[in-house]
């Protein structure tokens, strides 16, 4: 008899699907910046979901995301500030 393994968990799975999400919408906000800003960017933002890849914590991940969703904020920050100094 082979005795198999509990499989990812509900909550497993919708820390994946904010990751993932929160990842897409990253990717979304910088499309419009010029390439070597918009490569940059990108660049460090897989560093940072690299870095927290092994996380196995429900709650680390959940403190991780919350650091991506300010680091986000800030984006956004920034990019209207960009887009607000560049049509003056």
């Amino acid at each position: 008899m082979t005795i198999v393994p509990p499989g990812p968990s509900l909550k497993d799975f919708v820390l994946r699907s904010q990751v993932l999400n929160l990842y897409r919408t990253m990717i979304r906000r910088t499309r419009n910046l010029p390439v070597a800003q918009r490569d940059a960017v990108r660049s460090h933002m897989r560093e940072e979901i690299n870095s927290s890849h092994h996380l196995t914590d429900p709650d680390k991940i959940a403190a991780a995301i919350s650091r991506g969703k300010t680091d986000l904020k800030h984006l956004d920050i920034l990019l209207s500030m960009s887009h607000n100094t560049g049509s003056k």
